[in-house]
């Protein structure tokens, strides 16, 4: 299985389309209107299996939601692609401030 993300650009938190794969087929495409803007909070984060802080959605069940099957491995994959010279300077700078 892998998900792909293509970013709008442009400000922080903007949105892009998500595309799942099984098997290198797409099985799914969707919009995400909103990413995270600058980082995560402390608590928050990348889980895998279930999710241990503030839902994904507001349709996503509470409480017991682990996934019941086998993670063989998770890998994540940054492209290169940067964006950054597509963000204006001051926001890059607010980003580099966030991670002090």
């Amino acid at each position: 299985m892998r998900f792909e993300f293509a970013f709008d650009g442009g400000e922080p938190g903007a949105g892009g389309t998500g595309t799942l794969f099984v098997n290198d087929a797409q099985v799914g495409q969707g919009r995400i209107d909103h990413t995270v803007g600058y980082t995560f909070s402390l608590d928050e984060g990348m889980d895998v299996g279930m999710d241990l802080a503030s839902p994904v959605s507001e349709e996503y069940p509470n409480g017991d939601n682990a996934f019941t099957g086998k993670i063989s491995f998770v890998r994540i994959d940054i492209a290169a692609d940067d964006v950054s010279h597509l963000q204006d300077p001051e926001v890059l700078a607010a980003i580099a401030m966030s991670r002090q």
